[in-house]
C-alpha cells in the first residue's frame, strides 16, 4: 500500500461509533506499519460542517484521539464538507 485514506464520517453515532472507528483506525495504521512502513496516511474527517457550534469542543477531543493513533504514519487530516468537492 502506498496510500491510505481513512474517511470518519463525524456526524454518524456517538462515542460508541467513534470509539469503534477508532479501533478500525489503530488496527489499520498497525497493519500499515507491518506491512507498509512508507505508506502514507491520510485522514478525512467528513461531514464537519455538520457538527453546527460543536465542532470546536469535537475538534479538541477527538482529533486529538485521532492523531495519538495514527502517529507517526499519519501524513495529513482534512476536515470536509458535504455541500462540494472542496476541502472544508
Amino acid at each position: 500500500v502506498s496510500i491510505l485514506v481513512f474517511v470518519f464520517d463525524v456526524s454518524r453515532g456517538g462515542a460508541e461509533q467513534f470509539a469503534e472507528d477508532l479501533h478500525t483506525l489503530e488496527t489499520a495504521v498497525s497493519a500499515l506499519r507491518s506491512h507498509s512502513p512508507n505508506a502514507k496516511l491520510f485522514i478525512l474527517l467528513h461531514k464537519y460542517d455538520l457538527l453546527n457550534g460543536g465542532s470546536d469542543v469535537w475538534a479538541k477531543g477527538r482529533e486529538a484521539e485521532i492523531k495519538k493513533a495514527a502517529l507517526p504514519t499519519l501524513s495529513h487530516l482534512y476536515c470536509t464538507s458535504i455541500w462540494d468537492e472542496s476541502l472544508y
